[in-house]
């Protein structure tokens, strides 16, 4: 028993090694801005984020079944448990990814791209003040570790027949001067609806990096907008600046989606406040669905 278990243990870590990129390439980073873009994030209002991504680096969120693949369609069950996060950065962009550096982590819902939330987005992790530096050598892939969790994991669970909600796993950098607003600056805040803008905005938070996917629960019930997929020939491959600016975004391709509010649980009483390692399940104290969806 204990023996099919180590195995079983170094079959996933093996998998997870090969999901992991060494370093990202010009054209990693302009297919992932591309991605987001298409995915309908960088819309305002309720229809997206309002963020734009010029990506710095690549995200690789690794849930028990393996790496998410940007636009790729999960079941509840499958992301029900934390993740790991790895960054990615770049050659040309490895200068963002320092020693100084600290970031902000969350997970959101933007809902459907053709009938959005009317409370907007829906906040399902968010930590602040993480540290990591690019790591030195041929592989540049480092994890964000330390920092606060503010709102714990609370898994992905649309209401039935909302169809396909568009989740994204997003990375930003934190200015000098970082100070997160009052409501969203303790531990254990339970996931509600906030607007991933208005917080980005009132923090200053540059987005570098993104991972997204989609999650159903039951067929649509109502109309379904479609995403356009990414044209890789057209993309341009020109290298980001490797410390400073503002962000700019290219196109993107995800899943269709459609409306509803997700699901989510209060934030463990028991949780640490400090984030070790990486954003997986054990880190971070977990919130599973709730009983009663949004």
């Amino acid at each position: 028993m204990l023996a099919a278990a180590l195995v079983s243990a170094a079959l996933v870590g093996l998998v997870r090694a090969q999901d992991i990129p060494a370093v990202a390439s010009p054209t990693d980073l302009a297919l992932v801005s591309a991605q987001y873009e298409n995915s309908g994030f960088s819309q305002g209002g309720n229809a997206g984020f309002g963020i734009e991504l010029d990506a710095k680096a690549v995200l690789t969120v690794v849930y028990p079944f393996g790496a998410v693949e940007n636009g790729a369609s999960y079941t509840v069950d499958q992301v029900s448990e934390g993740p790991d996060l790895y960054v990615t950065p770049a050659e040309s962009t490895v200068g963002w990814f320092n020693s100084s550096s600290r970031y902000t982590v969350a997970l959101a819902d933007a809902s459907s791209l053709g009938d959005p939330d009317a409370e907007g987005n829906y906040r399902h992790f968010l930590a602040n003040s993480l540290d990591g530096a690019a790591a030195e050598g041929d592989n540049l892939t480092f994890t964000p570790s330390n920092g606060q969790v503010i709102t714990y994991y609370a898994a992905p669970g649309p209401i039935e027949g909302t169809g396909p909600h568009r989740y994204a796993w997003l990375l930003f950098e934190q200015p000098a001067d970082f100070s997160a607003p009052s409501n969203l600056s303790t531990s254990g805040v339970n996931p509600s609806h906030w607007y991933v803008n208005s917080y980005v905005e009132e923090t200053g938070l540059q987005l570098l990096a993104a991972s997204f996917f989609t999650v159903s629960n039951g067929d649509a019930t109502g109309s379904v907008a479609e995403t356009q997929a990414v044209n890789t020939a057209t993309l341009s491959a020109a290298p980001s600046a490797t410390s400073g600016g503002s962000s700019t975004s290219a196109g993107s391709a995800s899943e269709t989606t459609s409306s509803g509010s997700p699901s989510a649980s209060a934030a463990p009483d028991n949780g640490a406040a400090q984030l070790v390692l990486s954003v997986g399940a054990g880190a971070l104290g977990v919130v599973g669905l709730a009983a009663a969806m949004l």
